[in-house]
């Protein structure tokens, strides 16, 4: 079944079947501020990162039909988590003020985070192209797209407005 989840309120997450129709499967309060919520590539998993920094990771149980809290990190990142992407052994995460972290499933091995762009960009949205690239929107207008491999950078759109980006998506092939 294709599933979606959705935050409201900043804490309460909500998990929904939306085939054959529309049916919320699950509501969650989280203890925590959440910014971001992803799916696992691999499982039904979901996984948050909080304003204060933390991940949490709900997974599906289906003798109670419920998600429930699984694990969650025990060390920050001291800022807001903006972009998380998953892959079946890390989590890869962006944060507000532009830096990267990559964290292990077990949600408590963090190496380093790394700066991605200049000091004091505050990044307003992420959008992940593939696990090695990212586009990133600040809070002035700006749009990069980054090489994590290589912390390539490039500008996509430079603003003379200063508005902030507040949506980015990404596709691959034509409709």
């Amino acid at each position: 079944h294709n599933k979606l989840v959705t935050v409201h309120g900043e804490y309460l997450i909500c998990v929904w079947n939306i085939d054959p129709e529309l049916k919320l499967i699950n509501s969650i309060k989280s203890t925590t501020s959440i910014s971001v919520t992803e799916f696992r590539d691999t499982t039904n998993d979901i996984i948050t990162g909080s304003r204060l920094g933390t991940l949490h990771l709900y997974t599906f149980e289906a003798q109670f039909n419920a998600y429930i809290l699984f694990a969650e990190s025990s060390q920050s990142l001291q800022e807001p988590i903006i972009g998380i992407k998953s892959t079946s052994e890390t989590f890869i995460l962006i944060t507000q003020n532009a830096k990267i972290a990559i964290v292990a499933s077990n949600l408590n091995d963090i190496l380093k985070p790394l700066q991605l762009l200049k000091k004091n960009t505050i990044l307003s949205q992420t959008e992940f192209i593939d696990l090695s690239r990212v586009v990133l929107g600040d809070i002035k207008g700006n749009v990069y797209i980054v090489d994590i491999g290589t912390f390539e950078m490039s500008s996509i759109y430079t603003s003379t407005e200063i508005l902030p980006v507040i949506s980015l998506a990404y596709r691959s092939t034509l409709i």
